[in-house]
């Protein structure tokens, strides 16, 4: 659970930041 939560925000954060 853990490491899907880290990765819902991780991509919500490069959906609205895709600059890296």
């Amino acid at each position: 659970f853990m490491r899907l939560a880290c990765l819902i925000g991780y991509g919500m954060e490069i959906e609205r930041s895709p600059a890296n």
